[in-house]
């Protein structure tokens, strides 16, 4: 009989976990899970994939849609202040399989991730940094040497080791951690920032004038592409409406914060201002990105280069895969020093997402745990460092799996999808803020405001709930549109089904195994975890 066996429904009166997540420490951690930086790619994708979107109003509009997600999970979080974030919310609302299955499938959509940031570090800003580079000093072997980072060993390598150097300040506890992170925090702001003010003090006509002296397409060839093929030439309401749900994607991972939710300080404060600071901070930044970049290289250009870009039209030449804004404001500029700040920027971004999904993973696999999912040892603590040291090594191991997996197999396609997965399962957590009133009564009735706060005798939470679900509906309909994922398959959509059913069978499996050695597994997911 395991060791274990005996051990009776929250044995350990404390989780081991420390509350030193204050709430500047929240917002770093929303903001760098959102990935500031990503609003380089983010933006011209938008542009490019929905002409006659205007991306300004499309962000401003997909904030607003943010606030009921933010305003859902920072109630909830508030309600249930433990690790686990919507695992813990839904297992108590509504029951521990919904809440396993969701959390799992979010859990291994944020680890796979990994494996693609990890695969970015090479082929989204080293190696376009060394071709831009090339290009800016007129350096052949510089233009040679990007090629390196487009070798899948040299990808493997580079992604593995950066992931495994970054998250491991992780062991050493909670402050160490967010030491680091608020410094890419820091970069990737300034980074951000730096683009702002460049191209927005920037005349059109250097602009113009430095781009065709580096490309062998010219500024005019692109900015002709969209009235060629019959495409809309100003900004219209219908692509801007499509393109908010691409918004709503860049500025998707601010409610991270509640994965952690058993070592934030004063949650009822910090809540709020990580999961509402860090999509405004975003949204903000975007908004001014794409201004400067609408009024000084055009709608035309913009959309015309990304378009091409898109649809191999053969005008697209320049070295890049995609004409990421960053690059093409080191081009506009011809500027070396420009193309190496902002890659940093983008870099600090990568590892910034690396060591918070390791994070939050570690938590979802410490609250499984706990919760007498798995043998008690991964949920075991560090006395030092209050770090779930096992859980930890496991989540890494998983991670350098799918960086390989990223690298030599085609699974990362299968994630083409994941807006469709993280749509259904905000649903059903956003059908737990709906019950949550009326199916945990005590616990509503003793939580502070907002979280209790009514308006027209209905509760607050179940409003936020509602707007929340039907964003939800929303947002997956639109993600399954053509011209938002290309050609519709059905293949792809039953991976991600197959990703609800792994996590139910496993929950299933699990919970029979600990019944059958005698761990009080039931009693004990009726329960809220001690902290």
């Amino acid at each position: 009989m395991s060791s274990d066996n005996q051990v009776k429904p929250f044995e350990r009166t404390a989780t081991g976990l420390v509350r030193e997540i204050s709430a500047f420490r929240t917002l770093v951690l929303d903001l760098m899970f959102t990935s500031p930086v990503f609003m380089f790619v983010f933006a011209i994708l938008g542009i490019g994939i929905f002409v006659g979107a205007n991306m300004i109003v499309s962000t401003l509009l997909a904030l607003l849609i943010g606030f009921t997600t933010a305003g859902m999970y920072a109630m909830l979080s508030i309600a249930y202040p433990r690790s686990g974030g919507d695992y813990i919310f839904v297992s108590r609302i509504l029951s521990p399989p919904l809440g396993f299955m969701v959390n799992f499938v979010f859990t291994i959509v944020n680890i796979s991730v990994i494996g693609v940031e990890a695969v970015w570090v090479s082929t989204m800003a080293l190696g376009p940094m060394f071709a831009g580079l090339g290009a800016i000093m007129h350096s052949t072997s510089l233009t040679a040497d990007a090629a390196i980072f487009g070798d899948p060993l040299y990808i493997f390598v580079i992604g593995t080791i950066v992931m495994l150097l970054f998250t491991s300040v992780l062991f050493f506890g909670t402050g160490p951690a967010f030491k680091v992170k608020s410094l890419l925090f820091l970069i990737a702001v300034i980074s951000v920032l730096t683009y702002i003010v460049a191209i927005g003090t920037a005349s059109q006509s250097m602009i113009i004038s430095n781009f065709n002296s580096l490309s062998s397409t010219s500024f005019q060839d692109y900015s002709g592409i969209v009235a060629a093929n019959g495409l809309p030439t100003g900004f219209q309401l219908v692509p801007t409406l499509y393109g908010t749900a691409f918004a709503v994607l860049a500025l998707a991972g601010f409610t991270i914060s509640s994965y952690a939710g058993g070592e934030v300080s004063n949650p009822k404060k910090s809540q709020f201002v990580g999961m509402f600071g860090a999509p405004t901070l975003y949204a903000l930044l975007m908004m001014g990105v794409l201004a400067v970049s609408y009024a000084k290289f055009g709608y035309s250009f913009l959309s015309g280069v990304s378009y091409a870009a898109l649809t191999g039209n053969s005008l697209y030449t320049l070295p890049v895969p995609l004409p990421w804004m960053n690059f093409l404001a080191a081009y506009a500029l011809d500027s070396a020093p420009l193309m190496i700040l902002l890659t940093i920027g983008l870099l600090c971004t990568l590892f910034a997402y690396m060591l918070t999904a390791i994070f939050a993973s570690t938590r979802s696999l410490f609250a499984w745990t706990f919760d007498g999912m798995f043998p008690m040892k991964l949920a075991k603590v560090s006395e030092r460092y209050h770090v779930p040291v096992y859980s930890l090594a496991a989540i890494l191991l998983i991670s350098v799996v799918f960086i390989y997996l990223t690298v030599y197999t085609t699974i990362s396609a299968f994630f083409t999808y994941v807006v469709l997965a993280s749509s259904f399962g905000l649903a059903i957590v956003a059908v737990s803020a709906i019950v949550f009133p009326f199916v945990k009564k005590d616990t509503f009735n003793s939580s502070p405001k907002p979280v209790s706060s009514k308006i027209g005798g209905v509760p607050l939470i179940t409003l936020v709930g509602i707007s929340a679900l039907i964003t939800s509906a929303l947002i997956g309909y639109v993600a399954m549109l053509p011209a938002f994922i290309g050609v519709f398959s059905y293949e792809y959509v039953y991976f991600i089904i197959a990703l609800f059913v792994i996590g139910i069978v496993i929950y299933f499996i699990s919970y029979a195994v600990r019944v059958k050695q005698g761990f009080p597994i039931k009693k004990l997911q009726k329960e809220i975890p001690p902290e």
